[in-house]
């Protein structure tokens, strides 16, 4: 390492090795002196956002919870509801659900329907004239119309079924569409605000997502 310096006397400048550190020199214009000692090296200020020794980057500082949030809230993605899958489902229970309540009574009452229009067509068969008659077609109607339900009683069991489970999308949407029908409505009274809850639910799209996932 070499030590450089200026004689006080003239300015000369001087480099000579740092082994002669403290010894006696004599400059050209016959001024003596002593070599200094060599200056240490310069230190680099740390910053207080270097990375460690070890090559690793110091751990970030913890997020502030918003004050408007409860301890241990975390947010969702964007564009996504809290819970997904789980959020979805919870939102088809209720109109799913009640309409299996509805078509599950209608179902127990099909039976006493038919057996009512049985009677009534083996009472008009017994009798005789033109009201006889009119009980006879009218007894029939009302089995096909009871057949025609059960059909459509167990079409939109199976279709709410499907949408508690988020399990294809359009035939759920075909079950609530039917439920609003007054002539395939296994419940017309329920099977309406039912239906037309269950139609505004499918139409979310988080809860599309949820039925594409699935």
């Amino acid at each position: 390492m070499a030590i450089t310096f200026n004689c006080a006397q003239c300015g000369k400048s001087y480099t000579l090795d740092d082994s002669l550190a403290g010894k006696q020199a004599q400059c050209a214009c016959g001024t003596e002196m002593t070599v200094p000692a060599p200056s240490p090296a310069p230190v680099a200020p740390v910053s207080p956002f270097a990375a460690p020794a070890t090559g690793q980057l110091p751990p970030a500082a913890p997020m502030p919870e918003s004050p408007y949030s409860p301890p241990g809230a975390s947010f969702a993605p964007h564009g996504r509801a809290p819970g997904g899958r789980e959020e979805a489902l919870r939102r088809v229970k209720m109109p799913a659900l009640l309409m299996m309540i509805t078509t599950g009574i209608m179902l127990c009452l099909y039976p006493i329907a038919l057996i009512i229009n049985l009677v009534k067509i083996g009472q008009g068969a017994q009798g005789g004239g033109q009201q006889a008659d009119l009980a006879v077609v009218d007894g029939v109607a009302g089995i096909i119309g009871i057949v025609l339900g059960l059909i459509m009683s167990v079409v939109i069991l199976i279709g709410a079924k499907k949408m508690m489970k988020l399990e294809s999308y359009g035939f759920a949407m075909t079950t609530m569409i039917l439920s609003m029908l007054p002539c395939f409505s296994p419940c017309c009274i329920f099977g309406l605000p039912i239906g037309i809850w269950g139609i505004i639910v499918l139409n979310d799209e988080n809860v599309k997502a949820a039925f594409r996932r699935g």
